[in-house]
């Protein structure tokens, strides 16, 4: 019965340094890809809103449509609500001086060649 117990205690000890060990890991991954992603500023100027989820910017010194992930607008020929799409998109950059931070996801551009951001 000692031995049992004893085994017991090493497992449980075990066990919680491992996940102790997984938690700093993780904590420390976290604070450098976040501390990593502030110094990549990605500020960028917006020209002109093409519709209620599409935008043209400036990214590395060329124009460069970008396609906002998240936003499911609906098309500019779906009226009304197309043009109110755009129309609330322009407020919206207006308010920001037209200047937005992007953040990107994995995949870089869709099979149109927009930037999704």
């Amino acid at each position: 019965m000692q031995r049992r117990s004893s085994h017991l205690k090493k497992v449980k000890f075990l066990s919680s340094l491992f996940f102790i060990c997984v938690a700093i890991f993780y904590l420390a991954h976290e604070r450098f890809s976040l501390s990593r992603q502030d110094t990549q500023d990605n500020i960028v100027t917006v020209l002109s809103v093409s519709d209620g989820d599409t935008v043209m910017a400036i990214l590395d010194k060329r124009k460069e449509k970008v396609r906002l992930i998240g936003i499911d607008a609906p098309e500019l020929g779906q009226k009304p609500w197309g043009a109110e799409a755009k129309q609330h998109l322009e407020t919206l950059l207006a308010s920001s001086g037209w200047k937005v931070k992007l953040e990107f996801d994995i995949e870089r551009r869709d099979k149109y060649g927009r930037i999704l951001a």
